[in-house]
C-alpha cells in the first residue's frame, strides 16, 4: 500500500522533472510565438506595387536574388483555399503556400493578402503571413509584411527571412521609383 504509493509518486516526480527539462530545452533552443515584421514606403501606385507583392514570377524578375524558383506565374492573391507548391534552390527544395484571404477593393486605401507557409523539404515552420498595402497619399504607399509563427523557428531562419523581406521591399521600391 504505502510503499507502492510512494514508489509511484517518485516515478511521477521523475517523469515530471524530465518533462519540464525537455520543455525548457525546446523553449531555449526554438523561439515560439514569434512575429517578424518588415515595412517600407514606396512612391508608386497601389496597383503597381500589388502586382509585385502578389505575383512571384514578376517579383523574381526585379528581385532575382530571392531564393525562390518562379518561372511559372504564382499568384499569392489566388482564391482562398488555393494551395501552391513553391520551389527554391533550383527545384531542390520546396514548401507550400495556402491563400487564406485576398482583398483588393478598387476604391479602398488598404489592400491585404493573407496566406500560410508550411511544410516542404526541408520543412519550414508553419506561419501565417499578412501583407498589407496602404495608400498614404496621392504618390506614396506603405507596404508591410507580418509573419506570425505557429511552430518554433530558429533565429537563423528569422534572420534569413528578415533579410529576404528587406531585399524584396528595396527591390520593388528601386524598380518602381527609378526604372518604371
Amino acid at each position: 500500500g504505502y510503499y507502492e504509493c510512494k514508489k509511484e509518486e517518485e516515478k511521477l516526480t521523475k517523469m515530471w522533472e524530465e518533462y519540464t527539462k525537455n520543455i525548457n530545452c525546446v523553449l531555449n533552443s526554438s523561439p515560439m510565438n514569434l512575429f517578424q515584421f518588415e515595412a517600407g514606403v514606396i512612391t508608386a501606385s497601389m496597383k503597381s506595387i500589388w502586382e509585385f507583392i502578389t505575383d512571384l514570377s514578376k517579383l523574381k524578375k526585379i528581385a532575382p536574388l530571392i531564393p525562390l524558383d518562379c518561372e511559372d506565374c504564382c499568384n499569392l492573391a489566388s482564391t482562398p483555399g488555393t494551395v501552391k507548391k513553391i520551389t527554391r534552390d533550383n527545384g531542390q527544395n520546396y514548401f507550400y503556400i495556402k491563400t487564406l484571404k485576398s482583398d483588393r477593393r478598387p476604391n479602398w486605401n488598404k489592400w491585404v493578402v493573407i496566406f500560410q507557409m508550411y511544410g516542404g523539404e526541408p520543412k519550414i515552420p508553419m506561419q501565417t503571413v499578412v501583407i498589407t498595402l496602404t495608400k498614404i497619399n496621392y504618390e506614396e504607399c506603405h507596404i508591410a509584411s507580418f509573419h506570425e509563427f505557429k511552430e518554433p523557428a530558429s533565429l537563423e531562419y528569422l534572420k534569413k527571412l528578415s533579410d529576404a523581406k528587406k531585399y524584396v521591399i528595396a527591390s520593388i521600391k528601386d524598380y518602381l521609383e527609378n526604372y518604371s
